[in-house]
């Protein structure tokens, strides 16, 4: 990559182009794959942040990371509180492509009770 004090607007076009192109692949993959669906932003840096829908069940959430961290071969990260006893985070990262790598992040913000339990 471009040294980050010399990034023009050119290399974050390029960026997010090889990254949507990734997306592309990704999507086509993950259908055959039958995982479930996440929303997808397209980052300007080679990133794509994959996040799962916050009304689902947290069950659910937990499962989708998990599934797409599986297809990937994504590396998973400790869970987290960002904000205590009302969020805990469920994240998981990977590289795709050698050429132009990819910077894959899934994240789940699963909801908490009162309590500190997962709805």
């Amino acid at each position: 990559m471009t040294d980050t004090a010399t990034v023009t607007s050119d290399d974050q076009r390029i960026w997010q182009i090889q990254a949507h192109q990734t997306l592309g692949e990704l999507l086509k993959s993950a259908d055959t794959a039958e995982l479930p669906p996440l929303t997808w932003c397209v980052a300007t840096n080679r990133i794509l942040v994959g996040t799962t829908s916050s009304s689902a069940p947290a069950v659910v959430q937990r499962a989708a990371i998990a599934d797409w961290a599986a297809h990937l071969g994504a590396a998973r990260h400790p869970e987290y509180e960002p904000i205590a006893g009302l969020t805990r985070s469920v994240r998981a990262t990977a590289t795709l492509g050698t050429d132009h790598p990819v910077e894959v992040r899934l994240i789940a913000d699963l909801r908490l009770d009162g309590n500190g339990n997962e709805d």
